[in-house]
């Protein structure tokens, strides 16, 4: 948990203070249209860099299909002006992006099937991949974060011939503050752009923001998760020593001990294992904290340096104090009441229990294992329990990803289309569109979206700041608006917008007025949320497009590669390609929560060691009972395995089950309908997984027993 703080105290100092590693600049200006020559001749006095960012589509000689890919162009002379590219084999990024080279990610190589050194076509134009990008600065959260990406120069770029009027893209104007002030240089941008949105060092990208909180929000989870592990654990342990032990303490008190007295030994003994945690955290934390850096640093553009200091050692201590302080309660209860007679009794209570589950016929491993089920003092009911919370978990998030998955595959736009195109300019979209006519595998003609990113300004003559991220809306049209409305999508939340409210928009300079209509629509069919304006409003503004067309499955892929050979700078999507992307993306999102989950389960395997542990001397009786009654040790291992396995399946069904209904609760709040997860793969891999488990982990303890002979126990041996 320290090694976290530590970690998340420097990642907020570099985000919310001093973002240069992530912005790669001072100041960071975001276009949706290129900057005009003049604009920028106004900045000229101020050291800037233009980064371009697009889609295109890479591919190699190894694999037949192309990849869609972010392509990210820059100026290596001058790019990034804080942080490093890093690159594998480690070159110069000056001298590794030229005119006919590039630099790719690891994930776009082996998509390829490519290393450095072999040639990767983009566009028009082959180019020699000189190294894999192993991090990079300029970092922000969208899609563009999840493609597969390479980097090109400017010269590159026009080789590439994949720059499209009109179509979706992103430019970032980087800039670098020498002899200026930073208040004064925003309010000078923000003169001379007054359309743009405006980032600095001290507060990055909102979105980005968001993404990193998100992200330490589950660091911080799941460092309480293992703190809570070891205070349940030392909890545990005073609790069962509180236990075992009553009898001295009833003796101590009928001689007249005081309970002071008694409270101050297990206090003392509880303080003394938190001391001693402590102890180890502050000698192990340093390493810790640089292995959670060196993590970090891998996702991260922050260059995180980890330091940990004597007062983080301190802290070490002090969280270890305060996670033992719950365990000290119990000596607090159990001792302020316990009686020497009713201790005494206590052992004639326990001798003559009933156990829950008997069974008069049957081999006697299985009466033996259905006797032990649930006996005092061997806590059955806390290990199911503690194993089928953590089971629960994790199923349910197995069983949450299959059903998105299996809703990103239904829910793809254009229903049946199998081919899309991203990104396209009208006159390409034309083209295509007469291209797939006239081919014989295809099925249906071309449905094109038309699509604009606008800004909103203001809501009821309330003016939005110009930087919230909230402001920008993807916005396509339809003529089923009617004019001067503007239909929100069902999951849209504009600002708190609601129907009769006026919004001002704005689009590369044109500005215009709608008022929120009543119903709610989704012409992307729900998959891509966008405001609907009608199509009349949208005449005077440059559009770009995606499509989606029905392809014979059988003729899909030569259709695409044809396509791509015609029109080598249109960027397409396979359905195949467009469900796995989404699915990638849902994945990377449950990444780091079923993290969390598989650390819940194993804190019950853990109480699960430990509670075993805890009735050894029981066990160790009750072995050599059945040794000296003629049991083979086969059957003493028999016996023990059905037990464990028992409780697997126990802790596995009540696991599984209620992770169907927890799956089921959160995806119907996820998808606004009632949506039942339901999977034997998971079933049987969960059951059978926690029998396994279970099984291991008492075998852990009880292998060692089986080789104890009677009177080896006798004479405590």
């Amino acid at each position: 948990m320290t090694a976290v703080h530590v970690l998340s105290q420097e990642m907020r100092a570099k985000v919310r203070g001093d973002a240069r590693e992530w912005i790669a600049a001072d100041i960071l200006i975001q276009f949706r249209d290129p900057p005009a020559e003049d604009e920028l001749a106004k900045i000229t006095a101020m050291d800037h860099t233009l980064v371009t960012g697009t889609f295109g589509m890479a591919g190699s000689s190894q694999v037949p299909d192309a990849v869609l890919a972010y392509v990210r162009v820059v100026d290596p002379a001058r790019y990034p002006f804080y942080g490093s590219i890093g690159l594998n084999p480690a070159v110069r990024f000056a001298s590794a992006l030229q005119a006919d080279t590039l630099v790719a990610s690891r994930d776009l190589l082996d998509a390829l099937r490519v290393k450095a050194g072999d040639t990767i076509r983009v566009g028009k134009a082959a180019f020699r991949a000189v190294a894999a990008i192993t991090h990079e600065p300029d970092w922000e959260v969208g899609v563009s974060t999840f493609l597969p990406h390479v980097v090109l120069s400017y010269a590159g770029y026009e080789r590439a011939q994949i720059a499209r009027a009109g179509v979706e893209a992103d430019y970032r104007l980087l800039v670098r503050l020498r002899g200026i002030g930073l208040a004064q240089a925003r309010e000078r941008l923000a003169r001379w752009f007054p359309d743009c949105e405006q980032l600095d060092y001290r507060d990055p990208s909102p979105k980005a923001a968001a993404a990193f909180d998100a992200a330490a929000g589950f660091l911080w989870l799941a460092a309480l998760l293992t703190l809570a592990c070891g205070a349940m654990a030392v909890a545990l342990i005073i609790y069962l020593q509180v236990e075992q032990r009553l009898d001295s303490a009833a003796i101590m008190k009928a001689l007249g001990a005081r309970y002071r007295q008694l409270l101050a030994i297990y206090m003392a003994q509880a303080a003394g294992l938190a001391l001693a945690g402590g102890a180890v955290a502050a000698l192990s934390g340093m390493a810790l904290t640089k292995g959670l850096t060196l993590m970090a640093n891998a996702y991260l553009p922050l260059q995180l340096q980890g330091h940990w200091t004597g007062v983080h050692s301190l802290y070490a201590v002090l969280v270890a104090m305060v996670a033992v302080l719950p365990s000290m309660l119990i000596p607090v209860v159990q001792l302020r009441t316990v009686m020497p007679l009713l201790v005494v009794r206590r052992h004639s209570h326990m001798a003559h229990t009933t156990p829950v589950f008997r069974i008069r016929r049957g081999p006697v491993a299985l009466r033996v294992a259905a006797r032990n089920l649930f006996r005092p003092g061997l806590h059955t009911g806390t290990m199911i329990a503690a194993l089928a919370f953590g089971v629960m978990l994790v199923s349910a998030t197995f069983l949450c990803q299959r059903r998105v998955s299996e809703q990103v595959a239904a829910s793809v736009p254009a229903s049946g289309a199998n081919l899309f195109v991203i990104g396209a300019s009208r006159l390409q979209v034309e083209e295509a569109g007469q291209w797939l006519a006239a081919q014989d595998a295809v099925q249906s003609r071309l449905q094109a979206f038309p699509l604009v990113w606008m800004r909103l300004r203001a809501v009821n003559g309330r003016p939005i700041d110009r930087n919230r991220t909230a402001g920008e809306w993807l916005v396509t049209c339809s003529d089923q608006v009617a004019q001067g409305e503007v239909a929100l999508a069902p999951e849209a939340d504009v600002m708190g917008a609601r129907p009769g409210d006026l919004l001002a928009l704005s689009a590369r300079g044109r500005t215009m007025e709608a008022r929120v209509a009543r119903g709610r629509v989704s012409h992307m069919d729900n998959v891509i949320s966008a405001l609907t304006l009608p199509c009349a409003a949208l005449d005077a503004v440059e559009l770009f497009y995606h499509g989606a067309v029905r392809v014979r499955p059988a003729e899909e892929g030569r259709v695409r590669r044809q396509l791509a050979q015609r029109f080598p700078s249109l960027p397409t999507l396979s359905r195949d390609q467009f469900t796995r992307f989404v699915g990638n993306l849902a994945d990377q999102t449950v990444s780091m929560m079923r993290m969390v989950c598989w650390q819940v389960l194993g804190i019950g395997v853990g109480l699960q060691l430990l509670l075993i542990a805890s009735a050894r001397r029981l066990r160790l009786r009750e072995s050599a009972v059945l040794k000296a009654l003629g049991a083979p040790p086969a059957q003493v291992a028999a016996a023990y395995s059905l037990e464990f396995g028992s409780i697997g399946l126990m802790a596995g069904v009540v696991g599984v089950s209620g992770g169907t209904l927890l799956a089921f609760a959160l995806l119907t709040g996820l998808l606004h309908t009632p949506a039942i997860a339901f999977s034997w793969r998971v079933w049987v891999a969960g059951i059978a997984g926690t029998c396994a488990l279970s099984a291991a982990g008492g075998w852990v303890f009880c292998m060692r027993q089986l080789r104890i002979r009677p009177l080896e126990l006798l004479r405590g041996e």
